[in-house]
């Protein structure tokens, strides 16, 4: 199975041993609704497969290990995203759709 970041915009992909890391949302509800909020995604609910990656997490958000670990502080957020303007705040400006009615033909008699 292919582990990615569900961040809006974001293409992260896991690849063994790389620099970034992937993290699964919160049991907490609270906490995990914090989460759903910003990342961006219009209706999303995380599922137990859903992942966001490193790079939406400060450093501070990260207790690190004499020997090389690292983890997740529980109380971190992700706050770190690069969402293009253009996509965040996308209006549509479409035109109204008007449907027009042929003319009735006249009747001959």
């Amino acid at each position: 199975m292919v582990v990615s970041c569900c961040a809006f915009g974001c293409t992260e992909r896991a690849v063994k041993g790389g620099p970034v890391t992937f993290h699964c949302f919160p049991k907490d509800e609270e906490r995990r609704k914090i989460w759903e909020i910003k990342i961006h995604r219009e209706n999303f609910k995380a599922t137990k497969s859903s992942r966001l990656c490193s790079k939406h997490f400060s450093p501070d958000s990260f207790d690190r290990e004499k020997f090389g670990g690292t983890w997740l502080k529980k109380t971190a957020v992700p706050t770190v995203f690069n969402f293009d303007k253009q996509f965040v705040e996308r209006k549509i400006t479409r035109k109204p759709l008007v449907r027009k009615t042929p003319e009735p033909e006249p009747v001959i008699e």
